[in-house]
């Protein structure tokens, strides 16, 4: 039998609670990871398994180095590695790095949807 995993639960029920919020889309795991505590590495791991489970869609931002400005949002980061970029908004061109990719988990909608309808039914009983 395996053993209980309390950041399991607490990483998926904060999940929940932005995947209801009208406003939210996305998150970075750094947000979850200090507001419940939890280690990064953790954290990770169970938003791994969300992504799996098709809760979440994990996408790479590419920020400049300057203005930390998005220029591209990406699924596979490793064919930009080395190549430049260049920041529209700034003009500013600059080669990517590790540094400058950034994770950010996307909330599917019908993940969204799913728990909105949960809540519903949650209201009525």
């Amino acid at each position: 039998m395996g053993k209980f995993n309390v950041n399991r639960v607490k990483v998926q029920q904060c999940v929940e609670q932005l995947a209801i919020s009208k406003s939210i889309r996305s998150f970075y795991p750094e947000y979850v990871s200090k507001i419940l505590g939890i280690p990064m590495d953790d954290v990770i791991r169970e938003l791994a398994k969300l992504v799996e489970d098709g809760c979440l869609e994990l996408k790479f931002e590419i920020k400049s180095t300057e203005s930390t400005n998005i220029v591209k949002l990406v699924d596979d980061f490793s064919n930009y590695i080395g190549t430049d970029l260049e920041d529209n908004m700034t003009g500013e061109i600059f080669e990517v790095e590790y540094d400058n990719i950034f994770p950010c988990y996307y909330i599917c909608k019908e993940y969204r949807d799913y728990l909105k309808k949960k809540l519903i039914l949650q209201r009525v009983l």
